[in-house]
């Protein structure tokens, strides 16, 4: 079974907060709301139903980010590499963060728990000035 789709965004999933008790910040729980709507969107226009992974199935996910770059060039890359228009993702959000947002999004969803992804993998995709920001996900497993 093979399930892709994207949301318009990059990103990364928070620390949590403490207040008297812990707590997830709203940014959080709003990306990985839209995460989760946006597998549900896939899996039905492909299948015509939400699809979950059977529990112990093994699962792998490809997460892939895009983000555009700023309009005036960072003192840290070279003037070079900008004229040729894209220059290494190398900034925040880190590689982990983006992954632990799609899978803690995806819980009892997709998979049983998050504990059944065997493989995972993140490409953050060199910056470019006239793209949009996109995580694009890829979820794998065999049918039973």
């Amino acid at each position: 079974m093979i399930v892709t789709f994207s949301v318009p965004f990059v990103v990364p999933k928070a620390r949590p907060r403490f207040a008297g008790h812990a707590y997830t910040s709203r940014r959080t729980v709003e990306a990985e709301r839209k995460v989760r709507d946006a597998y549900k969107g896939a899996c039905v226009r492909k299948f015509g139903r939400v699809v979950t992974a059977p529990a112990g199935t093994k699962v792998t996910m490809f997460v892939i980010a895009m983000k555009r770059a700023p309009k005036r060039r960072p003192k840290l890359v070279p003037k070079a590499l900008w004229e040729l228009g894209a220059y290494p993702f190398t900034q925040a959000p880190d590689y982990d963060n983006l992954l632990k947002l799609c899978s803690d999004a995806l819980n009892g969803v997709a998979w049983a728990d998050d504990a059944q992804i065997t493989d995972a993998h993140v490409h953050k995709m060199d910056r470019r000035r006239f793209v949009t920001d996109v995580t694009a996900v890829t979820i794998i497993w065999e049918d039973q």
